[in-house]
């Protein structure tokens, strides 16, 4: 299981992506045009599968980069032990 700092699980990743997104005033399709989708279908389809939850494989670490530093917000990874 991944944790956010405040202990959240990545779950509550993509809630927290779409409140950014929307306080930055984009759509999810300008989103995916800034996080480098061509096809923008295909982009916009994929943000919106990150902000529902609806990818079991959650969201790339890469792509949560890409979304913190678009989104003008930190991202703090902290590696810990299971169980801890």
């Amino acid at each position: 299981m991944i944790l956010l700092s405040d202990g959240r699980d990545l779950g509550q990743t993509g809630k927290l992506m779409r409140a950014m997104r929307k306080r930055r005033g984009l759509t999810q399709a300008q989103l995916a045009e800034r996080l480098g989708y061509t096809n923008l279908l295909v982009g916009e389809i994929t943000v919106s599968g990150w902000e529902r939850g609806r990818n079991e494989r959650g969201v790339p670490l890469h792509r949560l980069l890409e979304v913190a530093d678009v989104l003008d917000m930190d991202l703090i990874v902290d590696f810990r032990e299971r169980g801890q």
